[in-house]
C-alpha cells in the first residue's frame, strides 16, 4: 500500500472503518448480559486458539467441520440453545493427517483444507462443485493460516510450523476449469505466522508473524500481493510492521480496521496503526488472552473467544460493539462453548455444530429519548433481533412493562417505569443475551413538562375549542401543539400547573403536547384530544321579536359557534356575523321575514337543531 496514498485516505478510511465495524460488535455485545459474568480470579482462562476448523458454506445452512482426516459436510438446523441442530451430508476424506485449517470461497465452489501430520503439513483443495474431488497443492511446513479473497479469485496461504521461518503464497482460483492451481508467488515473511486475512480489494494481505525470531515481538505486518497478470514468481511485497498482542485476526468489510485479540488497527496506514484498544467490561481484568473469533457480517459486533470457563462448562466471552470509538465491550456466556461463530446472514451464533444461539439484540433508535421522570407513557424502542424480549431495563434494576413485541423483531414497546433525573441505557433482553448499551440507546429523565389532564378532552373540528390544561412545568413561552397542529396560549398559572389554551382546527385523536426550554412533555393516555363533529346548540335570542323589514342587530346563545359559516332566520340567511372567541355568543343583522321562525346556526360540525328557545316572531 503506497504510503502516499495512505497519508491522503489514512483518517477518513479509519473513520470509515469504525462506523462499519460497529455492525459486528453490536451482534455480539448483545449475547452480553443474558447468563452468567464470571470474575477473571475466580475461572481459569482458555489459551487463545488460531484454529479454523468450522466454516460456513455462503448460504449459512451449511457448514464444513474438521473430524479427524476428514471433513464433515453438516446441514445446520436452528434448534436454540441446546439439542443436535445438524445432520450429516457426508464426509470427505483428506490425506495427510488431521484436519487443522478450513476456508470456503465466497462462491461455495472450493474448500481449502491444511492438514498436519508431526512436523509435515498439506494443503488440499476439494472442489465441491464437481464431485468433492480432492487435490493436493502443497506438502511441507506445517499451514499457519488460510484466507480467500473477498473477489473469489484467489486465496493466500501461510506455512512454517512453529520457530520456523514463514512463507507465504498465493493460490489461483479462478482457473479450475485449466486444471488443479499450485502455490505461486512464494516469498518468506517472519518466524511462527498465525492468523491471515485478504482485504476487500485483494491488494493486501495481512499476516501475524514474529519478525525475526520466535523471541521477538508479535506484530501484523501488511503484505501487497502481485497482480493476477503477474509472473507466478513475482513476490508478495512486505509493506510494513506494527507490534500487536493478541490471537486471532478479522478484517471490518470495508478493510480499514483488524481486530487482533482486544487490539484494533489502522491497516489503511502504513505501517498499521494501533487504534484506541476498548477497554475491558466489568469482571474482566485484561483482553490480551482473548482471540478475534468472529465477526457480524456488518461489521459491527466482534466476538473475542478464550473467555473463561464457568461452573456450568461454558465460557464467559467477550464481544465488542464497534459503532463507538473505541468499541463497547461486554460479557456473554454460551453454555458449553468455546468458540462462537457468526452465521453468513448474522443471525445465529453457533458453537461448533453443537448448539445454536440467537444474535445479541440491537436498539437502533427510541421512539422518545428525553422525557419525565413520573413515567406511564410509552416508548417504542426500534432495533433488530428483538423478537422474544423478556426484560427491558431503564437502567440497572429498573424493568419497564413489555407490551408488544413486533413480530419481525424490530420493534418493543414498552410502558415506561418511573426514574431518577438523568440518562439511562435501554436494555433489551432476549434468549441471545442482553443488547448493548450506546448512545443509540440512551434514554433521559428530564423536568420536561407533563400534560396529565385536558377539559374538556374532545372540542370542534374546525377549532377554537377552550381547553385547560394542568399538570406541570408549564411557563408563558410554552408552545402548545395539538397534533402537528399549534394552539392558542390564553393563560398560564402562577404555579404552572394549568394552562388555558384555544384549540385549533384538527381532525382525529391527537396526543396535546407542551414544548419548553427543558424539553416536549411526554404522549400519555391522558393528553389525548379528540376533534368532533359537534353540532352547534341555541340556547337563547335577544330580542324574541322584530319588525319585519329586518335590518337590527340581535344577539344569539349557546354553545359549539365556533367556526360558524351561517346563520338563518328560517330560510333567510343573516349578514354581519360576529362569533365570540369562546364560541357561546353571536352577534348578527336580522334580515326581512314574516310570521315566526326558528333561528339556526350552521357552522362546519353541522346545524343547531329547532328548538322553542330559538324562535323569532317578525311583529
Amino acid at each position: 500500500m503506497p504510503p502516499a496514498r495512505a497519508r491522503v485516505k489514512e483518517e477518513h478510511r479509519y473513520s470509515s472503518g469504525i462506523l462499519n465495524a460497529l455492525t459486528v460488535a453490536a451482534l455480539v455485545v448483545a449475547v452480553v448480559a443474558i447468563l452468567l459474568v464470571v470474575t477473571e480470579g475466580g475461572s481459569p482462562a482458555l489459551p487463545p486458539s488460531t484454529a479454523q476448523d468450522m466454516v460456513f458454506a455462503p448460504g449459512g445452512t451449511t457448514a464444513y467441520v474438521a473430524n479427524g482426516g476428514q471433513v464433515d459436510q453438516v446441514h445446520l438446523r436452528r434448534a436454540g440453545a441446546k439439542g443436535a441442530p445438524t445432520s450429516l451430508v457426508h464426509s470427505i476424506s483428506v490425506p495427510g493427517g488431521s484436519v487443522t485449517h478450513l476456508a470456503v470461497s465466497p462462491d461455495g465452489r472450493v474448500l481449502l483444507v491444511a492438514t498436519v501430520s508431526g512436523s509435515t503439513g498439506t494443503l488440499a483443495l476439494v472442489d465441491l462443485a464437481s464431485g468433492n474431488a480432492v487435490s493436493m497443492l502443497y506438502t511441507g511446513g506445517v499451514v499457519d493460516g488460510i484466507a480467500v479473497a473477498p473477489s473469489n479469485r484467489f486465496a493466500v496461504a501461510d506455512f512454517g510450523g512453529p520457530h520456523t521461518q514463514g512463507v507465504v503464497g498465493v493460490i489461483r482460483l479462478d482457473r479450475l476449469a485449466r486444471g488443479m492451481p499450485h502455490l505461486q508467488n512464494l516469498t518468506a515473511i517472519g518466524v511462527d505466522p498465525s492468523s491471515l486475512a485478504v482485504e476487500p480489494s485483494g491488494k493486501y494481505a495481512f499476516v501475524l508473524d514474529h519478525g525475526q525470531s520466535a523471541a521477538s515481538p508479535q506484530q501484523l505486518s501488511t503484505l501487497s500481493l502481485p497482480p493476477l497478470s503477474a509472473a507466478p514468481r513475482s513476490r508478495v511485497g512486505i509493506q510494513g510492521s506494527t507490534a500487536v498482542a493478541g490471537a486471532g485476526l478479522l478484517l471490518s468489510p470495508d478493510g480499514d480496521t483488524a481486530y487482533v485479540g482486544g487490539n484494533l488497527l489502522n491497516v489503511f496506514a502504513v505501517p498499521p496503526r494501533l487504534l484506541p484498544a476498548p477497554a475491558p467490561p466489568a469482571g474482566i481484568a485484561s483482553l490480551a488472552g482473548y482471540t478475534a473469533q468472529s465477526m457480524t457480517p456488518d461489521g459491527r459486533f466482534v466476538y473475542l473467544s478464550g473467555g473463561q470457563i464457568t461452573a456450568a462448562g461454558g465460557t464467559t466471552q467477550v464481544v465488542e460493539d464497534t459503532s463507538v470509538s473505541p468499541p463497547a465491550t461486554a460479557t456473554f456466556t454460551l453454555g458449553e462453548c468455546d468458540v462462537p461463530l457468526v452465521d453468513p446472514q448474522g443471525g445465529e451464533v453457533w458453537c461448533g455444530v453443537q448448539y445454536s444461539y440467537p444474535v445479541v439484540p440491537v436498539v437502533s433508535s427510541l421512539s422518545i429519548p428525553r422525557a419525565g421522570t413520573a413515567g406511564g407513557y410509552t416508548e417504542v424502542i426500534n432495533g433488530a433481533f428483538l423478537a422474544g424480549a423478556d426484560e427491558v431495563d431503564f437502567g440497572p434494576g429498573n424493568p419497564a412493562k413489555i407490551e408488544s413485541v413486533s413480530s419481525s423483531g424490530d420493534a418493543v414497546s414498552v410502558l415506561v417505569p418511573a426514574g431518577s433525573l438523568g440518562p439511562v441505557s435501554i436494555t433489551v433482553s432476549t434468549a441471545g443475551g442482553v443488547s448493548v448499551p450506546g448512545a443509540a440507546s440512551t434514554f433521559t429523565y428530564a423536568t420536561v413538562p407533563v400534560v396529565s389532564a385536558l377539559t374538556p378532552s374532545r372540542g370542534l373540528i374546525q377549532g377554537g375549542t377552550g381547553v385547560l390544561l394542568g399538570g406541570s412545568g408549564f411557563t408563558p413561552s410554552s408552545v402548545v401543539d395539538f397534533g402537528s397542529h399549534p394552539a392558542q396560549v390564553l393563560e398560564v398559572s402562577p404555579d404552572g400547573k394549568y394552562m388555558a389554551v384555544r384549540a385549533p382546527a384538527g381532525s382525529g385523536s391527537v396526543h396535546v403536547s407542551v414544548t419548553t426550554s427543558q424539553g416536549e412533555s411526554t404522549p400519555t393516555a391522558a393528553n389525548v384530544f379528540h376533534f368532533k363533529k359537534i353540532q352547534p346548540v341555541v340556547t337563547g335570542i335577544a330580542p324574541t321579536s322584530g319588525g319585519p323589514a329586518g335590518g337590527y342587530g340581535i344577539l344569539i346563545a349557546g354553545d359549539d359557534f365556533n367556526g360558524a359559516t351561517a346563520v338563518y332566520f328560517g330560510l333567510a340567511p343573516a349578514s354581519h356575523i360576529v362569533v365570540s372567541s369562546d364560541g357561546q355568543y353571536i352577534g348578527c343583522t336580522v334580515p326581512a321575514g314574516i310570521g315566526t321562525v326558528d333561528v339556526t346556526v350552521t357552522t362546519p360540525s353541522g346545524t343547531s337543531s329547532n328548538v322553542t328557545v330559538d324562535q323569532f316572531t317578525y311583529s
